[in-house]
């Protein structure tokens, strides 16, 4: 089987489906210490001004020359997988990018949604918004003026000739991810703490958004869903820290959950029924709120931040996980063996009952020795190649 095959089995919960052999992505310095380290190189890393990036585990979907950062090196050397690659997709108003300032060991610039940002180039932290597009219902008003809705315009270039390389592919193709979330794209416009403050005292100007948002979505992505098939939605929320979900239960079910439903029911038209969510820290509270609303499917599972796949496992027997392997077990200097068996004890179980890609928490992180890596990789694999096997 193919990854994209051994994929699509695993989330259909068919028996003994073999499981992909993947990790979702490594940050650019944990690949460059591997290559230091002794890691054979097939392909160099792509040059790049800023490190503060991630190496993707799996194929973007329109190669771009550097700006392609796929793994090559620890995919070929552990042999695994390429995981699913992100469609290319755009729901910014496509304001031009412009530098405030730069300097040595950091950027200020105005992204595609109008934000300004603030860029670390050295260090593989989050960008810091400095200031958001809107702030109430009035600017949100005006700022829908900036969109042009000829989506068709939109699509890549040499559509057709894409679409039809699409069509025999051996990876799969995830719609969705960072910047497309109920959630997501109301923090992505005004910040987690305006946004928590219109909930209680303009709750218009989040439905405003929400409402907008998507009619976008459908009316754009039925241009894709017409003509490739997809293999999941993931819908990208991070609404958890690791003390739980940033706003309560009560306030998804009233600002999201309706979205959800109508955004998933758009989503079975197509045959697309595979829906993750994408947030990190402990979800375990609000994950019943993604499950009702119709979703499917979580990722990554930071394991640091509380959650238990057992527990989860229990509780939602038909659930898929993805990832799960807490990530800070690779990151001693030292020999961390003893520490990664035991994280990898409850991979067996999970694999058994199905629905489960077993792979870290988020991206390997930077400070990852090669040894480390390399012993939790090879014992993974072997688990893997032992317990799903048809």
């Amino acid at each position: 089987m193919n990854a994209r095959e051994k994929f699509k089995a695993v989330l259909n919960f068919e028996p003994g489906a073999p499981a992909p052999k993947v990790e979702t992505s490594y940050w650019y310095q944990c690949v460059e210490g591997f290559i230091d380290q002794g890691l054979p190189v097939v392909s160099p890393l792509p040059a790049t001004n800023t490190k503060n990036i991630v190496v993707r585990g799996g194929p973007v979907a329109i190669p771009k020359g550097n700006d392609d950062f796929y793994d090559k090196n620890v995919m070929s050397f552990f042999n695994m997988d390429p995981y699913f690659a992100k469609f290319p997709f755009d729901i910014s108003p496509q304001q031009p990018k412009v530098i405030i300032r730069d300097e040595e060991a950091s950027i200020v610039y105005k992204d595609s949604f109008g934000r300004e940002v603030y860029e670390k180039k050295t260090d593989n932290t989050t960008n810091y918004v400095l200031k958001y597009p809107v702030e109430t219902l009035v600017d949100f008003n005006k700022y829908k003026e900036l969109y042009n809705t000829n989506y068709a315009e939109r699509l890549p270039k040499n559509w057709a000739q894409l679409v039809e390389g699409w069509r025999n592919r051996d990876y799969p193709i995830r719609l969705g991810g960072n910047p497309f979330g109920c959630y997501g794209i109301v923090r992505v416009l005004m910040g987690d703490e305006n946004a928590m403050i219109a909930m209680y005292e303009e709750p218009e100007l989040i439905h405003a958004i929400e409402r907008f948002y998507v009619e976008l979505i459908k009316n754009y992505w039925s241009l894709f869903l017409k003509e490739v098939e997809m293999d999941c939605v993931m819908i990208w929320e991070d609404i958890s820290y690791n003390a739980g979900a940033m706003i309560s239960n009560a306030m998804f079910h009233e600002f999201f959950t309706p979205y959800y439903v109508e955004l998933i029911d758009f989503f079975h038209q197509y045959g697309l029924n595979h829906i993750i969510v994408d947030s990190d820290g402990f979800v375990e509270g609000i994950l019943p709120e993604f499950v009702n609303a119709g979703a499917t499917g979580m990722y990554p599972f930071e394991i640091y931040a509380g959650n238990d796949l057992l527990r989860i496992r229990e509780a939602f027997p038909k659930l898929q996980i993805l990832g799960g392997i807490n990530k800070r077990v690779l990151m001693t200097p030292q020999q961390n063996f003893a520490a990664i068996d035991q994280e990898l004890e409850k991979v067996p179980v999970l694999l058994r009952q199905g629905g489960f890609i077993p792979h870290v928490d988020h991206s390997v992180p930077e400070g990852t020795t090669l040894e480390n890596f390399t012993y939790y990789r090879n014992r993974l694999n072997e688990i893997i190649d032992r317990e799903t096997r048809i």
